[in-house]
């Protein structure tokens, strides 16, 4: 895949409640290239805005996550580690 230069943030607050679907979420974001920054916030240089709306949607957690496009980052030089 070819990476525009921004990264793609994607943060989250589940209740436990939801803990099922908050698994889901993060098993999904791992197979489909995400990388965990901490615990709630999860990094790809790739933009999977589609794919993550749908998954989402489907999860019924929309309420509780939030999708971030970055274009400048401090911690980038960490994030290229990580990925």
């Amino acid at each position: 895949m070819i990476t525009d230069g921004q990264w793609r943030f994607l943060s989250f607050d589940i209740p436990e409640d939801y803990k099922s679907a908050r698994l889901n979420l993060t098993r999904t974001l791992r197979r489909i290239g995400y990388k965990p920054v901490q615990k709630s916030l999860w990094v790809c240089p790739f933009c999977k805005a589609d794919e993550i709306s749908l998954i989402v949607s489907e999860l019924g957690v929309a309420q509780y996550v939030a999708n971030f496009t970055i274009n400048k980052t401090d911690i980038e030089d960490h994030l290229k580690r990580i990925i």
